[in-house]
């Protein structure tokens, strides 16, 4: 069906706000990309299928939420986002898993790849992990940076007493509270922050949660 250019505009302004908000949250909106690794150690590797999101919550309109839909029988996936009762498509293609590396690459049908590393009901955008390492215990001193493409960077700096500062895109400072393998973000300024999953010692905020 034929859009006319009223709705296009819609759309678009639309598009627009989901690339913003998810650009103040996360590193990327879409996480097909390029990238390099941040671990280099393998362990063990388990099928890829069903439906994977990312939630991020705003303070004054709709969660953004990032999905992928992987399905094992056919090797394919879509990658879709939504805020509100809107949702888009933002690219589909193909995936493969490498049980030794224990990640699955996924090619989108315009050609972009992007590999993501298997840690449980997660799958972490590889290439997007923060330099750095998480000492052991609950709360700790620690400065974690991200440099993305155009020497961009992201630094959450983490506090003994349990709190923490974040500078990149946006700004949030706050509480953190470490959970096993995930560090969740309790900003004091009313900003919204991704929290941080840990892998192998290594922080990322660019990652998908298995559905039940």
């Amino acid at each position: 069906m034929l859009r006319n250019k009223e709705q296009i505009t819609e759309e678009d302004n639309m598009r627009n706000r989901i690339m913003t908000i998810l650009l103040a949250a996360i590193m990327t909106i879409s996480l097909a990309g390029c990238g390099t690794s941040g671990k280099e150690e393998k362990v063990g590797s388990r099928e890829v299928d069903g439906t994977y999101q990312m939630e991020v919550a705003t303070e004054d309109a709709d969660s953004t939420i990032l999905s992928y839909q992987f399905d094992k029988e056919t090797g394919t996936f879509s990658e879709t986002v939504a805020v509100g009762d809107k949702s888009y498509e933002l690219a589909a293609g193909t995936y493969q898993l490498d049980e030794e590396a224990n990640l699955i690459h996924t090619v989108t049908e315009k050609g972009a790849s992007q590999d993501f590393v298997i840690d449980g009901e997660y799958l972490i955008a590889d290439g997007y992990f923060y330099e750095g390492e998480i000492p052991e215990g609950e709360s700790f001193d620690a400065t974690l940076k991200y440099t993305g493409e155009g020497g961009t960077t992201s630094v959450v700096v983490f506090n003994k007493d349990g709190t923490y500062t974040f500078t990149g895109s946006m700004k949030s400072v706050g509480t953190y509270k470490r959970t096993d393998s995930l560090i969740e973000m309790d900003s004091t300024d009313g900003s919204t922050l991704v929290n941080f999953l840990i892998y192998q010692g290594q922080i990322s905020n660019s990652y998908l949660k298995k559905l039940p």
